[in-house]
């Protein structure tokens, strides 16, 4: 069986804290925890200042509470022992005060440029940016600019604790409503060509890593290609994995739903943004899905020439056998309309994507470098020819995705992996 646990738990992450990053922090809100999100695990962990930043945080604060009580002149000390001196005694006399938002300060309680340079004085205003966002909690505060310094370190130590917990929430909503905005970073013009475009953060970081590794956990060299395990190259590894192989392996306890649904939630998103790209009126369709890794075999290091290709230059609907000749006959995909490239990772050497009619890749259009979340798309026909430069180093992984407006030729692999969720999730099919 598959080792798929650790991809499961990964799914589960996506669909709990659907934009939270690997590595992510978010304190709870009611028990003083944090979570603590990597790997595509979730542990949690009390929340514990170090003994010496307690200290001294509580010695702060008893001595702002101390100094906000004194007339100027008992606090204008020539040195620490004076100072330490008057503070204790300070503090001796008046322990069981208790400072709230309604205690005024003494007439005049202004400082002076000498004052304000004292460590004090200092310690005070340093402390300011850390409760800034009570201040207008505090009436006592409004009375003037030169009094509010002296009561923000006083008035909001008391609720600290209280306003570092209501943080969690707080960074928890940011993340799930500012969910990614894809943006356009190069149009046909850019590409030097037509119906052609690039957009980023289609999806998080999150994603590209669950699905990147879901291909080279599930994949299998040659699936997509009748089981061909190099069907472009023999300097490079190809692992395929198809909707029909992810599907089977669902049905038979291989793989986890969740990973599934993942795969179609992702593609679905790439097809809307296509949509509403070339703004399309007549229906589109999913033609066909294939997850792909590309690896560079160490043996072929260094050996791989000019003019190598991972993917050679072709048409995704018709046979090209010029850059003016390109036939729509057998056994072409003449159906296909629209084609995309989600891209999930960075880490690796060559593997660009060229558009050009130069069958060596060199004399090109444009080339996109990968990054997760890209996404390349472009019309299916003669005036989009492509490849893929060879992959030098690493694992290029990617969703290749097709389209169609022909209703007859709709990914039947898609239409039986949804029927196949949907039975799952109504309890008809029960998975181990």
């Amino acid at each position: 069986m598959y080792s798929s646990h650790k991809l499961f738990q990964a799914s589960q992450l996506h669909l709990q804290e659907e934009e939270l990053e690997a590595g992510d922090e978010v304190e709870d809100s009611v028990v003083g925890k944090r979570k603590i999100i990597s790997g595509g695990q979730t542990t949690t962990k009390e929340v514990k200042q170090p003994a010496g930043e307690d200290q001294e945080r509580n010695g702060k604060t008893q001595a702002l509470s101390q100094k906000d009580q004194m007339p100027p002149e008992k606090y204008q000390v020539s040195s620490e022992e004076d100072r330490s001196s008057a503070e204790e005694n300070q503090l001796t006399s008046e322990k069981n005060q208790r400072v709230t938002g309604k205690h005024a300060l003494p007439a005049g309680d202004q400082f002076s440029p000498e004052e304000r340079k004292a460590p004090a004085v200092k310690g005070r205003v340093e402390e300011a940016p850390a409760v800034k966002g009570g201040i207008e909690e505090a009436p006592a505060v409004k009375g003037g600019i030169g009094e509010a310094p002296a009561m923000k370190g006083r008035v909001e130590e008391a609720p600290a604790v209280k306003g570092r917990v209501e943080e969690a929430p707080a960074v928890k909503e940011g993340k799930t409503k500012n969910k990614l905005q894809p943006v356009l970073v190069f149009n046909a013009e850019q590409l030097n060509g037509t119906r052609r475009y690039v957009v980023d953060n289609l999806i998080s970081d999150i994603k590209c890593k669950i699905l990147t590794t879901l291909i080279h956990v599930a994949g299998e060299q040659g699936d997509g290609y009748h089981r061909n395990i190099n069907p472009h190259t023999e300097a490079e590894d190809f692992l395929g994995l198809t909707l029909s192989r992810a599907g089977l392996m669902v049905h038979a306890g291989l793989l986890e739903p969740e990973l599934l649904q993942l795969v179609l939630q992702v593609t679905a998103t790439a097809k809307r943004q296509l949509v509403q790209h070339f703004q399309l009126v007549e229906p589109l369709y999913f033609s066909y899905t294939h997850l792909v890794c590309r690896t560079a075999k160490p043996e072929y290091y260094g050996s791989r020439v000019d003019g190598d290709m991972s993917h050679v230059v072709h048409v995704d609907n018709c046979i090209m056998y010029s850059p003016s000749e390109c036939h729509q006959r057998p056994p072409a995909y003449t159906f296909r309309d629209y084609s995309a490239i989600v891209y999930l990772n960075h880490d690796f050497q060559g593997g660009e994507f060229v558009f050009t009619t130069d069958p060596r890749g060199e004399d090109v259009q444009s080339s996109v470098q990968s990054k997760c979340g890209r996404m390349v798309g472009f019309s299916a026909g003669p005036e989009n020819p492509h490849g893929v430069r060879a992959v030098l180093r690493g694992s290029r992984c990617a969703v290749a995705l097709w389209f169609t407006h022909d209703e007859k030729h709709k990914d039947k692999e898609r239409i039986l992996a949804e029927t196949l969720l949907n039975k799952i999730k109504s309890g008809e099919i029960k998975v181990k």
